[in-house]
């Protein structure tokens, strides 16, 4: 079995993330969310990566305690976590700061 490192935060599983664009890579601390069905990030990394709503391929709602929140759907390059590598894999973006 594999061993990963990663970092508690209150209930919270932390773990790091790269991000790829054709143009640039992010890394980052993500919360590793087991019943999400979908990668989630904020606005403003995928503006670091050169990606912006322009690019969407389409909306994307969340639900959470406050509501329903707009956002869009993109294809990146490339996702890794956990010694995984995906290519070209969608994301939706959020404002997540609020």
């Amino acid at each position: 079995m594999a061993d990963y490192p990663y970092r508690l935060d209150g209930e919270l599983i932390i773990v790091s993330v790269k991000l790829q664009s054709k143009t640039s890579a992010y890394n980052g601390m993500f919360v590793l969310d087991t019943g999400s069905s979908a990668i989630i990030i904020d606005h403003e990394i995928a503006l670091d990566l050169g990606y912006s709503a322009t690019d969407a391929l389409g909306f994307s709602t969340v639900r959470s305690a406050v509501g329903k929140e707009k956002g869009y759907r993109l294809q990146i390059e490339g996702f890794e976590a956990l010694g995984k590598k995906t290519n070209f894999v969608e994301v939706r973006c959020h404002d997540l700061k609020n």
